[in-house]
């Protein structure tokens, strides 16, 4: 559905409500007093079932707020219970009980989460066997204009039969569309596909959401999407696994998803397909621009990187350190015997394409840039959009190395971006490491940045790693005293 007609159902559908007014209803977990009736924080819906009430009062166009604490869809004893999404109702969490605005929600803060463990009783992978088959769910066309906001998602079980068997934190069906924003997705599973979600015939957008240690089954460790439509904004995939791509899945002839600003590292495939952090097949169409997909493994296929039979577009990225069985080097990063088209990206073994590079991307443990990087001030700025008005940190985009010769295509008068989801922000002077709050650099060279540097090189921090005692000023894997040297030398010379 074009997002016209999506806008088109949703009017039509607050029409057909009669026009209500909207309401907040409040819930609070934690909330021992009051009228249980949702009509304020005083009498918010109570206990870890509130979230479930709320639900079943909302009407058209209201908004839940919840407040920080635990909530599952039922008491023990129903793995069929799930919180049904309904139409134009959005969820707020992050609240800790009182606020008068949104605005005043602190997610990370008060940590709100929506569990599948229906009796409280989870030990790892152990004791899941009463636990929810999906945490969340939207199966039906009906289920539009949904924002989810600031909420972990976890604990969904997905081990029986039919759909019951895929999509443990989440299953979209049937034309559902709904938006997450600042979500976490963590230790959900599944037996057939999508750890995290399990999303077919639907169109959802997540920004700025992680999806950590969920396990697939067969397909899709984080997500299987069929013939859906998503958009992956400043998201992290870490520490998932499936048989058939550990991260994310792309399946289905009309199949498409979009993945801007985004990290894939830590994702595993088990079996022989391969795709450790993406795979892509069935005449679907894969898009990534400024991602970065780095120590992806596929323990027993070809390649643990980008895995495409179909069609894939990689721009602005990085493709680096991912493992499997295959002897080139290239391959266990991307293998695509389908359309793939791969520019101003880093791919190690090599791609043909305009403005690719084969060089050592040099990152740091997180996956950013490190001092020295040939990835920065390569990528093409022509490529950014609304997505990229930030990094995945949350950074500026298109800031300028005066250090580095720019090897990459400038959008106007902007500065030159870097390729892969984190833009560098250093100074390009080695000596500028600190402020007088924190690391960061200031354009001012003080005690502050020797401090600095001397507290990272005791640790042996990859921050510390500046020089690789030959040429200067190019980090090499290692903390050692020429990289000491080096930091003093440029100190005493004001940068």
């Amino acid at each position: 559905m074009s997002s016209r007609l999506w806008l088109w159902s949703a009017c039509a559908l607050a029409l057909a409500s009669g026009g209500a007014s909207a309401a907040v209803r409040y819930v609070n977990a934690g909330l021992a007093t009051g009228s249980n009736n949702g009509t304020s924080w005083a009498n918010a819906y109570r206990g870890s079932t509130g979230l479930t009430a709320a639900l079943a009062a909302a009407q058209a166009n209201d908004e839940i707020w919840v407040a920080e604490g635990t909530y599952i869809p039922a008491v023990a004893g129903n793995r069929a219970a799930t919180f049904t999404l309904k139409a134009t109702v959005d969820l707020y969490g992050g609240f800790a009980g009182g606020e008068t605005d949104r605005a005043q929600r602190q997610p990370l803060a008060n940590v709100t989460i929506l569990s599948g463990d229906l009796a409280s009783n989870d030990a790892g992978n152990s004791n899941r066997g009463e636990n929810a088959y999906h945490v969340l769910s939207a199966t039906n066309s009906t289920i539009i204009g949904v924002d989810i906001f600031g909420f972990t998602i976890r604990g969904g079980t997905a081990d029986a039969a039919a759909n019951a068997d895929r999509g443990g934190g989440l299953i979209m069906l049937g034309g559902a569309q709904v938006n997450f924003t600042d979500c976490v997705f963590t230790q959900n599973s599944c037996t057939f596909g999508g750890g995290a979600a399990y999303i077919n015939g639907s169109t959802a957008r997540f920004t700025r959401c992680t999806f950590a240690n969920n396990a697939g089954g067969a397909f899709g460790g984080a997500f299987d999407t069929n013939d859906a439509t998503t958009t992956f904004s400043s998201c992290v995939f870490n520490g998932n696994s499936a048989g058939r791509a550990g991260g994310l899945e792309v399946y289905g002839p009309n199949g498409r998803s979009f993945v801007y600003n985004s990290l894939f590292q830590g994702n595993t495939a088990t079996g022989n397909n391969g795709g450790g952090a993406l795979w892509i097949g069935q005449s679907a169409q894969c898009t990534l621009v400024n991602v970065t997909v780095v120590g992806n493994a596929a323990n027993t296929g070809s390649c643990g990187g980008v895995q495409s039979s179909s069609n894939v577009t990689v721009r602005n990225s990085i493709v680096w350190g991912n493992t499997g069985t295959s002897a080139n080097l290239s391959t266990r990063q991307m293998n695509t015997s389908g359309t793939a088209l791969v520019e101003y990206s880093c791919v190690a073994g090599g791609r043909t394409g305009t403005g690719n590079i084969a060089t050592d991307p040099i990152l740091l443990a997180n996956g950013s840039l490190r001092w020295g990087s040939p990835c920065i001030d390569a990528a093409n700025g022509m490529l950014l959009a609304g997505d990229f008005a930030s990094d995945l940190a949350e950074e500026p985009r298109e800031v300028d190395d005066p250090a580095k010769v720019d090897t990459g295509v400038a959008f106007q008068q902007r500065g030159v971006p870097d390729m892969g989801a984190f833009e560098f922000q250093r100074s390009s002077c080695v000596a500028d490491v600190a402020s007088g709050g924190g690391a960061t650099p200031d354009g001012a060279i003080t005690i502050e940045d020797l401090l600095q540097y001397l507290a990272w090189f005791e640790n042996g921090d990859v921050a510390a790693d500046v020089d690789n005692g030959a040429a200067g000023g190019v980090p090499d894997e290692g903390v050692e005293i020429s990289d000491l040297l080096y930091f003093l030398a440029r100190f005493e010379a004001g940068c």
